[in-house]
């Protein structure tokens, strides 16, 4: 089985030092099945998980924040790569259903032990960008974002890059509301939308018959109700209030211009006109952790632990190969490489 591991070190020192223990903790429970490991810095994302892809490895690990496990996701989806994600900080909800109440010390034991069942994701779809928990449009869910990628900015450049990014999502947005048609229904208008795509594991084969639906929220402001909502962004607070319209439908269609802006899984990216917005059932392969001692945890009449073969023999789900030259890279900057064991 081989493993390329990619973690995020993320902006100070407390998500360098949870880096730092992830990377300890797969290089001293995997070992050998370790192929490959990357600490990369929030920039170098893209490049990162490309580069661990391009190995070809079984299953791509991928350790960090909301964001990060979005960029992997992408590249999953449109790879069709298996992809494991790991506990981290400022991890997204939505993974609390791969891991339970493990934390991150048991999560990677329960990897190395091959405690592991297969599960399929569903994930959304905003154009050809996926997203794992949620989708947001207009200037009131940017400005938080923006704020902190500002602050977060290390150096002139990437801090310049942030400052005219917020610029010009400001000025995007703020010229008008968010106008969307809900499929089947009439156009609307709202100063903020979110379309959630989390909470969705599916342990089984996916159905054909299996349309899942978004789940969305309208959020309409008053004109200073809006501009007490951007106070609040830019000093750090919530933006969320004035009226909320809840509602689920199968598929959004954003009636955006050229260059708009929209907010998935907290990262900023640009549309290219009118986008619709869907889920795709199953769209990311990945796993749950040790499976039989989340059940026995969460059923209080069950005081034995199941035994992992009842849950699923995680050993053929994958399709792996039945052995893999694996290498542990002293450097990958050098292409030094240690002696080569079969597993």
């Amino acid at each position: 089985m081989k493993f390329a591991a990619v973690i995020d070190v993320g902006h100070g020192p407390e998500t360098l030092k949870q880096a730092v223990s992830t990377q300890l903790l797969l290089l001293e429970r995997l070992g050998t099945r370790l192929d490959s490991i990357r600490l990369a810095a929030p920039r170098l994302f893209d490049v990162a998980y490309a580069s661990a892809l391009a190995e070809k490895p079984d299953v791509l690990v991928v350790a960090g924040c909301a964001r990060s496990a979005r960029r992997a996701g992408q590249l999953a989806y449109e790879q069709k790569a298996p992809v494991i994600f790991l506990p981290g900080l400022n991890a997204s909800d939505w993974a609390a259903g791969l891991w339970g109440s493990l934390n991150l010390d048991e999560a990677i034991a329960a990897l190395a032990r091959s405690e592991i069942k297969r599960v399929r994701l569903t994930v959304g779809l905003a154009g050809a960008h996926v997203f794992l928990n949620d989708a947001r449009c207009g200037l009131l869910p940017f400005v938080p974002e923006l704020r902190r990628d500002i602050s977060d900015s290390e150096g002139f450049s990437e801090g310049w890059h942030a400052v005219r990014r917020a610029v010009d999502a400001g000025y995007c947005l703020l010229r008008r509301g968010v106008e969307f048609t809900p499929q089947g229904d009439q156009s609307r208008r709202a100063s903020a939308l979110v379309l959630r795509a989390s909470g969705n594991v599916q342990t089984g084969s996916v159905s054909d018959s299996h349309f899942p639906v978004l789940s969305a929220t309208a959020f309409n402001y008053g004109p200073l109700g809006y501009l007490l909502g951007v106070a609040r962004g830019c000093t750090g607070g919530e933006w969320q209030g004035g009226r909320e319209e809840h509602f689920v439908c199968s598929e959004v269609d954003l009636h955006t211009q050229y260059g708009a802006w929209i907010l998935l899984d907290g990262e900023p990216l640009r549309l290219r006109g009118g986008t619709g917005v869907q889920l795709i059932a199953g769209g990311l392969e990945t796993c749950m952790f040790a499976p039989g001692l989340q059940i026995a945890r969460g059923n209080a009449k069950r005081a034995a632990r199941l035994p992992y073969g009842q849950v699923g023999d995680t050993g053929r789900s994958w399709n792996f190969r039945g052995h893999s030259s694996v290498a542990i890279p002293e450097s990958r900057d050098n292409g030094e490489t240690a002696s080569r064991k079969q597993v």
